[in-house]
Formats: structure tokens, sequence, C-alpha cells
């Protein structure tokens, strides 16, 4: 007598199962359709420089620069008015990046395919006053008065304008220090060398900028800070030495070295412009000690 083996469709199912959860393969991912927003700083402050021209001798360093505690994002529609208010608001904290899901977008009435303008602002200090009801042009022109100089986590925005994401979900947006690091290189050229007989005493800026415009690049300078910034010059040979410091982006400020040059003080001065401090730039001025600058 023959036996046959029926096996019930139910059955081969189970079976199938069982096999696919112990084959060790992962079942693939459903695509996402969330829209990704990515921030990067663009660029870096502390550069390592070369013999002709130095990188900076200050910490901290490109970790530091680059480092995002909390941003906060506007959406507003493609070509906004200045009186237009955000259609989305989001904020989020120790993030390179932030995920809007197709059901955030729907709830506030948006299209994960549309076109949008947006800000980005990363590291605001606690006395900014932006928000979710903050008009365009509010945003834009808005400006803050800092109680210290920049220093990590520096304060930064970027912005997109247009943004069409039926094109891609996912896009980078740039980021823009709001800090300029400068950097003084002091050579000795009226001393002998040989004999080292020179000293700087402290180097002292002066009338850097307080007020911070998130947006846009600042055209005054009238909100300076009171205090100044003393720095102690680091030598690198005999006739060169070498100070930095992080000051916002200003329209001017005054540079003043008090040296001792063989066994005579001299002060030597230098003024800056805006045109040398823009914000998340790196600016070097050397400054040849003679007789005069």
């Amino acid at each position: 007598m023959k036996i046959y083996k029926i096996i019930h469709p139910l059955l081969w199912s189970l079976l199938l199962i069982f096999y696919s959860a112990c084959s060790g393969e992962e079942p693939e991912a459903a695509p996402t359709n969330d829209i990704v927003l990515r921030f990067v700083t663009s660029g870096n402050l502390t550069r390592s420089g070369s013999a002709s021209n130095p990188g900076s001798n200050v910490d901290p360093g490109t970790d530091a620069e680059n480092r995002i505690d909390n941003v906060a994002v506007w959406f507003y529609t493609a070509n906004a008015t200045d009186d237009a208010t955000p259609l989305l608001y989001v904020i989020g904290g120790s993030v390179s990046s932030l995920v809007l899901t197709q059901k955030a977008l729907e709830e506030a009435k948006m299209s994960i395919n549309g076109s949008y303008d947006l800000y980005v602002a990363a590291n605001l200090p606690s006395n900014t006053s932006v928000d979710g009801s903050t008009t365009l042009g509010v945003l834009k022109g808005y400006a803050y008065i800092a109680s210290d100089r920049p220093a990590s986590p520096f304060s930064m925005t970027g912005s997109l304008t247009n943004y069409d994401f039926s094109v891609g979900k996912e896009t980078t947006v740039p980021l823009l220090r709001h800090a300029v690091k400068l950097e003084i290189t002091l050579v000795n050229e009226t001393a002998n060398a040989a004999t080292n007989q020179w000293t700087i005493n402290n180097v002292v800026i002066k009338n850097d900028q307080q007020k911070v415009s998130l947006f846009k690049p600042l055209t005054t300078g009238s909100d300076t800070f009171t205090s100044n910034i003393n720095l102690t010059a680091t030598k690198v040979d005999d006739t060169t030495s070498q100070a930095s410091a992080y000051i916002y982006e200003s329209a001017s400020v005054h540079i003043e070295v008090s040296a001792t040059i063989d066994g005579e003080s001299r002060i030597y001065v230098k003024d800056l412009t805006s045109s040398d401090l823009e914000r998340n730039t790196t600016c070097r001025v050397t400054l040849r000690l003679r007789d005069k600058i």
C-alpha cells in the first residue's frame, strides 16, 4: 500500500514563516516618505595653516566649532513676503538632522511634495525672542545683544529659498557661524632679533560687536562690548608671536599692542573694518612692529 503525505496549505505558510525567521535574513525596510533635513557647518574657523601662513594657536578647535546643541527651523511658503507667518516651527536638541513625517506636515496643512522657504538657527542663546509666531520679515532682520563673546557652541544660521521637496525629500542646510576668528601675528622688525631684546606685553582688542544679527550681515557698529579683550601673545620664534580670539561679525575693531623693544615701551595700533570681519571667516592680520605700522 502506498502512503501519500498531504500537507495542508496553512501548514505550508507556517513552515515558510518559520524558515524566514530562522534563515537570518532581515525583511527589507519599507521606503519612507519623510522629509530629512541635515545641518552642516560651512567650513572651519580653525585651520592647520602652513609655515608661511600659520594656523590658529587657540582652542577650541574645529570639533567645538561644529557643535550643534539645538536647532530651530521655520517653514514659510515659497517666496514668502515679509508679513508671512510660519507654516511650521520645529525645534530639536543636540541634532545634526531632523526628520519630519508626512503626518506632521499634513497636520500643519502642508504637502510633503511642496516648495518652501526654510530658515534654520542653531545654538541660539536663551535671551532671543523669536518663536513659532515670528513673521519672515522680523526673523530676517532679527538681532540680539550677546552677553558674552562667541564660544562653543557657536550661534549660526542658514536658509533655503523655494526648496522643492518633490525633487528630493532629503536636503542639507549649510550653517554660517556668526563668529569671526581673529588671528594676529606680530613680527619684530625694529629690535635686533639676535639679541632677543623685545617683549610683547599684551594685545588688546577694542570695540568688537555685541549686537548679533541672525541672518543679515551687520551694517552698523554702534552696539559694542564695553570691556576689552586682553590677550597674551604666544612666542613662535625670536621675531614672531601670535594671539587669537573669537569675536562676532563686526563693523570695525581696534587692535592695540603694547611692546618693550630694546628697553623702550611702544604702542602699536591697527584698525580693521567690516570687509575684514565677515561672519564665518578667519581674519588673519600681520603687524610688523616698526617705528610705525
